[in-house]
């Protein structure tokens, strides 16, 4: 097992998908690719245990110093650390309705870092800046709206208090479009959060990503003068289908 393990964690660093008895499958999310994090540690795939949701989970890990750059982007330079997975093929085109699962667990663990900006997942534009981000800050867990020309829209899907030590379940039903026509809705644990009706996209094509992203790390270096202590999140049932989610299994590939 150790070994198959070992074969997935490189295939991630090296960008290619390996099938192996460790592989997770992510519907019509997959091929996935790591993104901006090539460490060990950042990302890994855990075998089974007793308060696991599903047969395997996948583990995010971020330590201070841990920000990389590619063709396009440089964290080191943009003051931004991160360990996440992103799909490789970016083809979800306005148009098109999509639904999104996944599970999360922080650890009771779980250090709050603000003032500097937690992501734990996006809805992310080709040629553009997220669409939609999963913000953490130290009131809790939020849906925000970063589309241009468009008011602040911020949505408290979890309270911090319920958040460390309990697995979360966050559905969501995406209607892709650059105008009215557009839709967001987001069931937490089974429970409608959000049904928010208007433009959900700016760009041609968007697409997911989700792990453990930090920004502006530098403003808890400032207040606090330490460095950043490590973080951790893990997910599980993590998934798209072009049909309902909603109290079902993720589709095996």
């Amino acid at each position: 097992m150790l070994f198959t393990q070992l074969i997935l964690v490189a295939s991630l660093l090296t960008g290619h998908r390996v099938e192996s008895p460790l592989s997770v499958s992510h519907g019509l999310l997959d091929p996935m690719m790591r993104s901006l994090n090539t460490t060990v540690w950042g990302y890994r795939i855990l075998p089974v245990s007793s308060t696991n949701p599903a047969p395997l989970i996948e583990r995010f890990e971020v330590r201070a110093g841990d920000c990389s750059t590619n063709n396009s982007w440089n964290d080191c330079q943009q003051d931004r650390e991160r360990s996440e997975l992103s799909e490789r093929h970016k083809t979800t085109a306005a148009g098109q309705t999509r639904w999104y699962h996944w599970q999360f667990y922080l650890p009771t663990s779980y250090q709050d870092i603000y003032p500097t900006k937690v992501t734990l997942g996006q809805f992310h534009q080709k040629g553009a800046k997220p669409a939609w981000m999963f913000e953490l800050d130290d009131q809790g867990y939020w849906l925000v709206r970063h589309l241009p020309h468009q008011p602040n829209y911020r949505q408290l899907l979890i309270p911090m208090h319920q958040l460390r030590g309990t697995w979360q379940s966050v559905t969501v039903k995406a209607t892709w479009q650059r105008s009215a026509k557009g839709g967001l809705k987001v069931w937490v644990n089974q429970r409608q959060k959000v049904d928010y009706r208007g433009e959900t996209m700016s760009a041609t094509d968007i697409y997911f990503k989700y792990g453990l992203y930090r920004a502006f790390i530098s403003r808890y270096r400032n207040k606090f003068h330490r460095a950043l202590p490590t973080q951790w999140v893990e997910y599980a049932n993590v998934c798209s289908a072009s049909t309902t989610l909603l109290n079902k299994s993720c589709p095996i590939n």
